[in-house]
């Protein structure tokens, strides 16, 4: 009895430390299993790495900042100063018989006595008599208003005469004036000089001297006629009568 008993206490003492073992020796570990998992590449997710949100920028404005300031536009050349061509002065005179000139071109008419410069007498020469004259000056840009024209006697400091030049139609760089006055057309003289001033803002910019002279036939003994009343002298009764058809002046002349 008391054998059986024994052997029942050694059986359970045995079950006992078996069990004990069995709680004490952890399972072991699935390595096969972590060797697959870790071969195999795992997707990403969302939530594993997420990708920055997009950042919004603003419209542009239409001065964006940062870029360069717009270039102003270049100036104009400024323009020189008002000023007459250096060949800028012309003159003339139209016949007697003529109608008086009417400036709408800067052509001078086919009938007109153009006036040239002579060196001797440092003046402008032109034919008269006449029914106008035309003073025309031709500037480097067009006419302003404050271009003014003065005419002297050959001794005097005051002006008989200061007009504004007009400018021709067909060309506002070209200005002049047309003299209509009897001392100038047909004085009582062989010749009258002027002296004629351009001002422009009040400043000269061209003086001129214009001799007016009449072109005639001397008189017997060689001198002018009369300028008015175109007489000349009487022949002297002292002197031999000249032969028919010939003058002082001639070669074939005998006293």
């Amino acid at each position: 009895m008391i054998q059986r008993y024994s052997r029942l206490f050694f059986l359970a003492a045995g079950l006992l430390m078996i069990l004990a073992a069995c709680s004490s020796n952890p399972s072991p570990p699935e390595t096969a299993t972590a060797v697959v998992e870790t071969a195999i590449p795992v997707p990403p997710t969302q939530t594993s790495s997420p990708a920055p949100a997009p950042t919004v920028t603003a419209a542009p404005t239409l001065a964006p900042t940062g870029l360069p300031a717009p270039t102003a536009a270049p100036s104009r050349t400024p323009l020189p100063p008002l000023a007459i061509a250096e060949d800028g002065f012309q003159v003339w005179c139209l016949p007697v018989d003529a109608p008086a000139a009417s400036q709408v071109s800067v052509k001078v008419p086919a009938n007109a006595r153009v006036g040239a410069y002579s060196d001797l007498f440092e003046a402008y020469q032109v034919v008269i008599p006449a029914s106008s004259c035309t003073l025309a000056y031709t500037f480097n840009q067009p006419l302003t208003q404050d271009v003014q024209l003065e005419a002297y006697y050959s001794i005097g400091t005051t002006p008989w005469l200061k007009t504004t030049l007009s400018p021709v139609q067909d060309n506002p760089m070209v200005g002049f004036v047309t003299l209509t006055q009897p001392y100038v057309l047909d004085p009582p003289f062989w010749q009258v000089d002027y002296q004629f001033v351009v001002r422009v803002a009040g400043q000269e910019a061209r003086s001129d001297r214009v001799s007016f002279y009449k072109v005639v036939e001397r008189c017997w003994e060689g001198s002018l006629p009369d300028p008015v009343t175109l007489a000349c002298p009487a022949a002297d009764v002292r002197e031999p009568e000249p032969k028919p058809g010939v003058t002082p002046s001639s070669p074939d002349y005998r006293k």
